[in-house]
C-alpha cells in the first residue's frame, strides 16, 4: 500500500528558518529605513529648490507675503518637511526658503547649499527675527467672538488663528481649572510641538491679576492687537516672536511683567509698557517690560516704564539692536545676570525721588557680563547711565572708537 502520511518540519528546521528571517530582517530593515530617509531628504531638497524658483524676483516683505506667492504657485502642502527633525523656513534676509536640522535644539541649514552668502550669515541671524517656520504660512481658522475652548482647541491642532468678532476687548477671568501654570490660571496656550500664528484681529486680550494671558510652549508668533496685565510667559524650549503691529502691557504691582521669558523670544517692534507700584529692591518681583532668563533678541520696538517699573530685568542671554527705544523712570535695564549685548537704541532714564535710577544697571553676578556697541543713553536729573557694584565684566566698547 502507498504510504500517505506527510512529514511536518522538526522544531530545529522551524528555529533555524526563524532565525534566518531575523538576521535578514536586521539586516534589510535598517538599509530600507536608510533608503526611505534618503528619498525624503532628497524630497525636502527639491522642494526647496522649487519654491526658491518661484520666490526669485518677487517682492515679499512678510511671510503672509511668501505664503501667498508660493500658494498662489501651488505650494500648499509642501510646508512641512517629511525629514524627521527638519523644518522649512522663511529667510526674510534673502526672501529665500530653507531646510534646517533643528535635532537636539541645534540649527543646522541643508539647503540651499550653493548660496554662498547666505551660508556665512545663516548661523548668525538664527535669533534675529528674520526666519519664520512656513507653518506660519498654513491657512487661518477664525474664531469669531472670545470664547476661551475654542481658541485653544485650535491652537492645540496647531492652527494658525484669527480672532474676528470679539469686541474691542474681553477679559480672561474663567480659564479652565486645569489650565494652570505655576499656580495661576492660563488663557490661551500654544502647546508643545504646535507651531502657530496667533492674529488678536486688532482687539485687546485683558488677563485677570491672577490669570496668564498667552503661554508659548510651542512656537508662536502674536500679530495685530494688544495683550495687557499677566501678559506672555515662554516656557522653556518655546519660541515667541511679536510684530511691530502689538501692544503689550504689564499692569501688576505683585511682580507682573509684559513679557517673562525662559525660551527664545524675537521682538521686532511694537509697544511695551510697564505700570506698577514699588516692591522695594527685588528686581525678581519687580513690575517690568521683559523679564528674561532665556534668550531675547529686541529687534526694536517702544519700551516704557513708569512709577518705580523696570523697563528690561536680564537673567538670561539678551541682545537689543537698533531701532529700540527706552524710556524708564527707575531703570532701563538691570542686567542681574547672564550676558547682555547693546548693539543700538535710545535709552533715557527720568530718574526719580525714591531709590537710584539708572540707564543701565550691572549687578555683575558671577559669570555675568554687560557689552554695549552703541546706542544713545540720556540720563535726567541725578540718575546715573552706568551704574553697579562691580564692573568688572562691563564692557563700553564706544570708548574706543
Amino acid at each position: 500500500m502507498k504510504n500517505t502520511k506527510k512529514k511536518g518540519f522538526t522544531i530545529v528546521e522551524l528555529v533555524i528558518v526563524i532565525a534566518v528571517i531575523a538576521i535578514l530582517a536586521a539586516v534589510l530593515i535598517p538599509t530600507f529605513a536608510g533608503i526611505v530617509k534618503k528619498a525624503n531628504l532628497s524630497a525636502d531638497q527639491q522642494a526647496v529648490a522649487q519654491m526658491n524658483t518661484v520666490l526669485t524676483g518677487t517682492e515679499c516683505a512678510t511671510i503672509e507675503d511668501a505664503a501667498k506667492v508660493l500658494a498662489e504657485n501651488g505650494y500648499n502642502d509642501e510646508l512641512i518637511p517629511t525629514s524627521k527633525y527638519h523644518s522649512f523656513y522663511w529667510y526674510k534676509t534673502y526672501n529665500k526658503v530653507v531646510l534646517v536640522n533643528e535635532k537636539d535644539g541645534a540649527w543646522t541649514l541643508v539647503a540651499p547649499t550653493n548660496d554662498s552668502k547666505l551660508s556665512e550669515t545663516f548661523a548668525n541671524d538664527k535669533d534675529t527675527g528674520v526666519f519664520y517656520n512656513l507653518m506660519h504660512a498654513h491657512a487661518t481658522t477664525e474664531i469669531a467672538g472670545t470664547n476661551v475652548a475654542d481658541i485653544n482647541t485650535a491652537l492645540k491642532d496647531s492652527q494658525n488663528i484669527k480672532v474676528t468678532a470679539a469686541p474691542e476687548k474681553f477679559t480672561l477671568e474663567n480659564t479652565s481649572a486645569d489650565q494652570k501654570l505655576d499656580g495661576r490660571q492660563v488663557g490661551f496656550v500654544v502647546p508643545k510641538d504646535a507651531v502657530t500664528t496667533i492674529d488678536l484681529g486688532g482687539n485687546t486680550v485683558e488677563a485677570a491679576s491672577d490669570v496668564v494671558a498667552i503661554a508659548v510652549e510651542g512656537e508662536a508668533r502674536i500679530t495685530n492687537g494688544t495683550v495687557s496685565t499677566r501678559s506672555l510667559y515662554v516656557a522653556p524650549g518655546a519660541t515667541l516672536i511679536i510684530e511691530d503691529n502689538v501692544t503689550v502691557i504689564a499692569n501688576a504691582a505683585d511682580g507682573g511683567a509684559a513679557i517673562r521669558n525662559y525660551g527664545t523670544v524675537i521682538i521686532n517692534g511694537g509697544v511695551f509698557k510697564a505700570e506698577g507700584g514699588d516692591m522695594g529692591e527685588d528686581v525678581i518681583k519687580e513690575p517690568a517690560c521683559v523679564h528674561n532668563f532665556g534668550t531675547m533678541t529686541i529687534n526694536g520696538g517702544t519700551f516704557t516704564a513708569n512709577s518705580s517699573c523696570y523697563a528690561v530685568v536680564n537673567n538670561g542671554t539678551l541682545t537689543i539692536n537698533e531701532g529700540t527705544t527706552i524710556t524708564a523712570t527707575r531703570g532701563c535695564i538691570a542686567i542681574e545676570g547672564g550676558i547682555a549685548v547693546i548693539n543700538g537704541g535710545t535709552f533715557t532714564v527720568l530718574g526719580q525721588e525714591v531709590n537710584e535710577a539708572y540707564v543701565v544697571y550691572f549687578a555683575g553676578a558671577n559669570m555675568s557680563t554687560c557689552t554695549i556697541n552703541g546706542g544713545t543713553f540720556v540720563q535726567n536729573g541725578n540718575a546715573a547711565v552706568f551704574s553697579g557694584a562691580d564692573l568688572d565684566g562691563f564692557t563700553d566698547n564706544r570708548a574706543a572708537e
